[in-house]
């Protein structure tokens, strides 16, 4: 199987030549929900600006969360995504091909976020999550990721599987598992989600397909 890393490299080719020569489009996201103070800044700017709901996103594009605040983000897909408090999150890619394939890359410095990612219809298309010191990739699932200020990282699944790389190595989450990464970069054992956390995931999951 392919590693994560092989896949990126290989798919930031794809994006480049296809936005070139293929007519390849941006995948819609949106902010559907806000609570509290939310911002954006846009590509090529360096301010952040508050936004409301209903706020689309595109490639390039950051948003952050403050202190007891949060969002709902939804694609045109079906992908779904809630933002936590003191959450960083950097749109990298939204790019959709005529085909069908679709490529979503995600950066996230801190926070939290809980994700609901609809199964992708081709193979050459990805979701992926970055953070300081790891990486997640799913073909469709609902998945959580935290990460400190330190790197540190915790990456969860709820349903379906996901891979989390990190200095070369990978491991493979499914059935309600998690993995911590610490700031180093070094992959931990994987372990149940604790009971905590499990309720808390899903009531999110049961509010973004709501929204």
């Amino acid at each position: 199987m392919k590693t994560l890393k092989t896949i990126i490299l290989a798919v930031s080719l794809i994006i480049v030549l296809c936005l070139q020569v293929c007519g390849a489009e941006e995948i819609t996201a949106w902010v559907s929900l806000t609570e509290g103070k939310v911002q954006v800044k846009s590509t090529g700017r360096s301010e952040w600006i508050n936004i409301d709901r209903d706020y689309a996103l595109k490639s390039g594009d950051s948003i952050r969360t403050d202190r007891k605040s949060s969002c709902v983000i939804k694609w045109d897909s079906g992908n779904v995504t809630r933002l936590f408090e003191n959450t960083v999150l950097h749109f990298k890619s939204l790019i959709a091909e005529k085909n069908g394939t679709t490529m979503t890359g995600l950066k996230m410095d801190t926070g939290r976020i809980v994700v609901h990612a609809k199964p992708l219809a081709k193979d050459a298309s990805y979701f992926i999550v970055r953070v300081p010191t790891a990486m997640v990739g799913v073909k469709g699932t609902n998945f959580f990721v935290e990460v400190d200020k330190s790197g540190s990282a915790k990456f969860g699944v709820l349903g379906g599987e996901i891979f989390v790389a990190s200095k070369g190595s990978e491991v493979k989450l499914a059935n309600e598992a998690m993995v911590d990464v610490d700031s180093s970069g070094n992959i931990g054992e994987p372990y149940n989600v604790p009971k905590g956390d499990k309720i808390e995931m899903y009531r999110a999951l049961m509010v973004i397909k709501k929204v």
